[in-house]
């Protein structure tokens, strides 16, 4: 049923004490992953896109992630959640943000005392394979829908390992071709994106992701 009809998920911006979307160091951020001593954050362990669901984080959402990534279609062996996808969709005064939990320069002083932020702090957006709505022969779908998107986002101190020792780039991209525009990359542990040789895929009216007007 979930893959018959369209599913969303609208994460929207929190001006916090000003309610102004526009000043971002005192919105009120999601938090996801662990804190400082292992506990869960408020947000959940981990945000693994249901099947079928599109995610739209709205301009001036800040995301404060520890040890967490944003996980979007099947990971080996794991339950099905195919054609998910998520979009991040900020404008040129209104990013979304995704940092650490130890950033207090972004939604405030979220940790409490504490060394501060550093590169791989949270991991990343992994795009794997059966997410979005591109894979041919599903039934039902259009064949040419690419939904997977970073536009206007500034991600910092991503690039990190989860509890398996899976280490990942802030944008992970799995044998897929999302649109990532307009985009600020910093502090990453390593590289800003990740790509398989199988996302430069040139079928369906695409050739292979649509990557433009970024900083790195």
């Amino acid at each position: 049923g979930l893959l018959k009809s369209p599913n969303i998920l609208r994460i929207v911006g929190n001006g916090g004490t000003d309610r102004d979307v526009l000043t971002p160091s005192d919105a009120a951020p999601y938090v996801l992953g662990v804190n400082n001593v292992g506990a869960t954050l408020a947000d959940g362990r981990n945000f693994d896109v249901p099947q079928g669901t599109t995610v739209m984080i709205d301009a001036g959402a800040v995301l404060k992630l520890q040890s967490a990534s944003i996980d979007v279609g099947t990971a080996s062996f794991g339950v099905n959640r195919q054609n998910g996808a998520v979009q991040l969709l900020g404008t040129a005064d209104k990013k979304v943000y995704m940092t650490s939990f130890r950033n207090d320069a972004l939604g405030g002083n979220s940790d409490g005392a504490s060394a501060g932020a550093v590169p791989g702090h949270w991991e990343g957006i992994v795009y794997r394979q059966d997410s979005d709505m591109n894979l041919s022969g599903t039934p039902g779908l259009g064949s040419e829908v690419y939904l997977n998107s970073v536009y206007q986002a500034d991600l910092s101190y991503g690039g990190g390992q989860d509890i398996n020792l899976n280490v990942y780039d802030p944008i992970d991209i799995r044998s897929q071709r999302p649109t990532i525009a307009f985009t600020t990359i910093t502090r990453s542990a390593a590289h800003a994106i990740a790509a398989t040789p199988d996302s430069f895929d040139d079928s369906n009216g695409r050739i292979g992701p649509d990557i433009h007007n970024n900083l790195f």
